[in-house]
């Protein structure tokens, strides 16, 4: 049996390009092993100021937009690199003042009434952030939030002697639930590969009416609160 034997040799240019194929797959390969991996989930806690501001009715016209805190924790997960899920857990306490008379100025025995209500509850944002920049410094969020109230609580208290008035239970007043749309946008500053700060300013505009009775013209009630968010998280 004769076997056939090539009389010429390899041709040496596919040889080399073997070679070359097979160092560069070889050096890819070891790149990615020796790759810092990108940590998907960051954990953190977050905690500012907020603006709160009541709109609907003659009772939310009456009372005045007010400063208060937030404190609450942060949880991202980085879907690539510019898109991430990011969800709270803050507690919130939004207080609303008012000040009137307990009658028309022409009545006998008038006084004065500071009527403060706040509302006590927690607020749990769900939003897609997109950051952008040429280190991703920038970022804006969109999405929703969803408050349970934790109770209601009102003062009237009489100038005159100092001494609360107020008889109702406004727990009995408000739903317990208040949602709408949350939007914000901010900036990241990376101090190494998991300590991250980001400021923020964030608005949460509620949709839904917290009103739960026509009782002292409390008809339609909405709220807006606007937020400084100021968020320390770790890379885990």
């Amino acid at each position: 049996m004769k076997y056939f034997i090539p009389k010429q040799p390899m041709n040496k240019n596919y040889l080399l390009l073997f070679i070359i194929i097979l160092h560069f797959t070889n050096y890819t390969i070891a790149q990615e092993k020796n790759a810092p991996k990108i940590s998907k989930f960051s954990i953190g806690i977050n905690a500012g100021p907020n603006y709160n501001s009541l709109r609907g009715d003659s009772f939310a016209d009456k009372y005045k937009s007010n400063f208060n805190y937030f404190l609450g924790l942060s949880l991202q997960y980085k879907i690539n690199k510019h898109f991430s899920v990011v969800t709270n857990l803050n507690y919130e306490q939004s207080p609303f003042k008012s000040e009137y008379r307990s009658g028309p100025k022409n009545w006998a025995d008038t006084y004065m009434i500071k009527d403060k209500t706040t509302f006590t509850h927690l607020n749990i944002p769900v939003l897609l952030q997109y950051n952008l920049g040429v280190y991703n410094e920038f970022f804006i969020n969109g999405g929703i939030f969803y408050n349970p109230i934790i109770k209601v609580s009102n003062e009237m208290i009489n100038t005159d002697t100092g001494d609360n008035i107020s008889d109702l239970d406004f727990n009995e007043l408000f739903k317990k639930k208040n949602y709408g749309l949350s939007l914000g946008i901010g900036m990241n500053f990376k101090f190494d590969k998991r300590d991250n700060v980001s400021v923020e300013i964030r608005d949460d505009f509620g949709l839904n009416d917290i009103g739960a009775t026509k009782l002292g013209n409390i008809s339609t009630t909405k709220t807006n609160s606007i937020k400084l968010v100021f968020n320390w998280s770790l890379n885990l």
